[in-house]
């Protein structure tokens, strides 16, 4: 079947004076979040987000997908990578999934 990503990044962002290492934390988290979409989800359509505001990096993943009840998200989910991922850069994350209703991922970053 057809499989549609839309990635979107607002406002433009100089990425160079962004560091290196919060550069290559969030294309993993953004890599990780499109592969447990593809692996899990049974989507069709996943949406990605990418807002700097003021200080912050908002980064929203959703699909379309079976979802799954996140009062039991399994560790197998890949949801441990991205929840290290964001720990390690002091940020945040929220996911929100409900079997049959897609799944939600926010995240938010400081780029101190």
């Amino acid at each position: 079947g057809k499989y549609i990503i839309n990635f979107s990044v607002f406002p433009k962002i100089d990425w160079n004076k962004i560091k290196i290492d919060i550069q290559q934390q969030m294309y993993l988290i953004v890599k990780e979040g499109i592969a447990n979409t593809i692996k899990h989800a049974e989507a069709t359509n996943t949406e990605i987000q990418i807002v700097l505001d003021k200080n912050i990096f908002r980064i929203s993943v959703e699909d379309n997908g079976k979802g799954f009840d996140s009062e039991k998200i399994q560790k197998g989910l890949g949801i441990t990578n991205l929840v290290s991922r964001v720990e390690a850069l002091k940020g945040k994350i929220q996911v929100n999934s409900a079997v049959n209703s897609g799944t939600s991922i926010n995240i938010e970053i400081p780029v101190s």
